[in-house]
């Protein structure tokens, strides 16, 4: 039975790290990971405590840093927020093979892997094409998200970052490719302003690895709210397997 989770980050931006904190204390046990950004990276909490306190509440921790830089730089943003606790990382798969090779490498030394090894369940997302970014459409924006998918699949990135418009196009091509979905809408409770965006039925039904919720279920910031949102997520999604 399909749930938040089980599958679900929820997108805590936007905010300082204490509301972080504050906020998803009273999302344990119904999300499978938090997504930070931002002033998260920058607060008067360490990072490696921050990080911390959120993996002791039983989170994954998904740091959407969207790096872009030359490969050691890379490498090093990478390896300080992996050390600090970053169970995933983005990195702009645009930014090109060793940028990517760099930072999986980098991520894997920092867990405690062989640089040609794999660490199970976390690893480097690499974007593809942002779901807030309509500049691409048709079959430009489709051959776009193939190529930086590719990129992402032969240097062994962990999963991909993709609209849920994408997914059926790339689980055709690659039945396996992990693909993580922002992009989220539900009923009455927004989209995220994403550009492409779909139902968490039909993303997980397209084959969905995670979904990545924000305002669907953040807007207000009222944690009561929130999990009275993720209750009418997990009702709608709890069919699937």
């Amino acid at each position: 039975m399909a749930s938040l989770a089980k599958c679900g980050f929820i997108a805590l931006d936007g905010i300082a790290q204490r509301e972080i904190l504050f906020c998803a204390e009273r999302l344990q046990g119904h999300a499978y990971g938090i997504k930070v950004e931002g002033a998260a990276f920058h607060g008067t909490i360490s990072m490696r405590e921050f990080l911390g306190e959120l993996k002791q509440m039983g989170f994954a921790v998904f740091a959407d840093a969207k790096i872009y830089r030359r490969p050691p730089a890379a490498a090093d943003e990478v390896a300080a927020l992996a050390w600090c606790g970053a169970d995933f990382i983005t990195v702009h798969a645009s930014g090109g093979r060793e940028m990517l090779e760099a930072s999986i490498i980098a991520f894997r030394a920092a867990h405690g892997q062989a640089p040609d090894g794999s660490t199970p369940g976390k690893g480097i997302l690499a974007l593809t094409v942002l779901t807030s970014d309509n500049r691409l459409s048709g079959p430009r924006l489709e051959s776009e998200v193939l190529r930086l998918a590719e990129e992402a699949r032969f240097m062994e990135a962990y999963g991909v970052i993709c609209s849920p418009l994408e997914l059926p196009m790339l689980k055709k091509r690659w039945r396996n490719l992990k693909c993580i979905t922002p992009g989220i809408e539900f009923e009455d409770l927004g989209n995220d302003k994403h550009a492409r965006s779909d139902t968490p039925v039909n993303a997980l039904t397209n084959g969905a690895h995670q979904l990545v919720i924000g305002t669907a279920i953040t807007d207000g910031w009222d944690p009561s709210q929130m999990v009275e949102r993720i209750h009418r997520i997990n009702a709608s999604i709890a069919h699937l397997p």
